[in-house]
């Protein structure tokens, strides 16, 4: 097998300090994974930092769909909140945390999972028995608000708010773009910039907002996927990705603007609530000047995104009541 450094730390992987590292975080429903990218201090060390901070932002998607992970770890809580203020926590598939309330000797207020109230209640009670021979338990029904709740983030503002961003969200992108790069055996002689900006070390941000105007690819009605793209061109000079994430993130990587190898392209595609592999075929030919225009082409995302956010509402919400008995 050739030898493998890991591209952080540039330490030989050997079969003692390996790890799988997924192309797209495990927390965001990524599946592919390679053993030949990072160490597992490095791995451990960016999960901790800048995959944190996307799964911050962009993890509620995962609890509200109920997405099947490739590992299956603790999923964040949803904090969603009404434009009056009021705060709620709601788990998989947008079910309400059940509050239990313990007014006996110290006031407590808990927030119970959805569907684990009943074995919590169980488990509270035999403790407080032997304290409390009497204790019993009262199911109380909380009346719903008048107005609507709506989704968070770490980054949202006031309420109805979802905003995405921030260097260590550009970092935990651009590592995305390069994961898939790298995972190809593609040269990474034409990707030291990008590392260094995924490393921390520069802060020469490659990472743009894509939203053209016509569509890249097709996307069924109901469809939430995950969608890499990676295209070399020798005759521009150019070596960019495309990274697309719950199609409500689209986003453009450049790797390389001084690319004079052979041409290349490859296409990776999740359907994340079929839980499969997918094919695409994108539309998408970008030339230098495109590249040297993406800051121009940036300024027109927001009305493109927060139509795709709406879109993501709908399939939320259809996904809600289809999962009510």
């Amino acid at each position: 097998m050739k030898n493998r450094k890991c591209y952080n730390c540039e330490k030989e992987i050997t079969k003692v300090n390996e790890s799988e590292e997924h192309i797209i975080s495990n927390a965001l429903g990524g599946h592919s994974t390679s053993i030949k990218l990072l160490c597992q201090s490095c791995n451990e060390e960016f999960g901790n930092t800048i995959d944190k901070e996307i799964e911050d932002q962009l993890g509620f998607v995962v609890v509200a769909l109920g997405i099947k992970c490739h590992r299956e770890k603790k999923k964040p809580e949803i904090i969603m909140q009404t434009k009056a203020g009021s705060k709620k926590k709601f788990g998989k598939g947008l079910k309400t945390y059940d509050r239990l309330v313990l007014d006996l000797d110290d006031y407590k207020e808990l927030d119970i999972q959805p569907g684990k109230l009943d074995e919590t209640v169980v488990k509270l009670l035999k403790q407080l028995k032997e304290k409390y021979p009497n204790a019993q338990y009262q199911e109380s029904i909380e009346a719903p608000p008048a107005e609507k709740y709506h989704l968070s983030n770490t980054k949202s503002g006031k309420p109805g708010d979802l905003y995405f961003g921030g260097k260590s969200y550009s970092r935990a992108v651009a590592k995305i773009a390069l994961n898939y790069y790298l995972a190809q055996d593609l040269p990474i002689e034409f990707c030291t910039e990008l590392r260094d900006f995924v490393k921390g070390d520069s802060d020469i941000n490659p990472v743009y907002h894509f939203y053209p105007g016509l569509p890249i690819h097709n996307l069924d009605d109901d469809e939430v996927s995950h969608v890499l793209h990676i295209c070399g061109s020798k005759k521009s000079g150019v070596i960019y990705a495309y990274v697309e994430l719950f199609n409500i993130q689209n986003l453009l990587v450049v790797i390389s603007k001084k690319y004079d190898g052979e041409d290349f392209e490859s296409t990776y595609a999740y359907d994340l609530l079929e839980n499969k592999v997918v094919t695409k075929l994108l539309r998408i030919n970008l030339t230098r000047q495109h590249i040297n225009d993406l800051e121009i082409i940036e300024q027109d995302k927001d009305a493109k995104a927060n139509e795709l956010l709406r879109r993501l509402s709908k399939i939320i919400q259809k996904n809600q009541l289809r999962d009510d008995p």
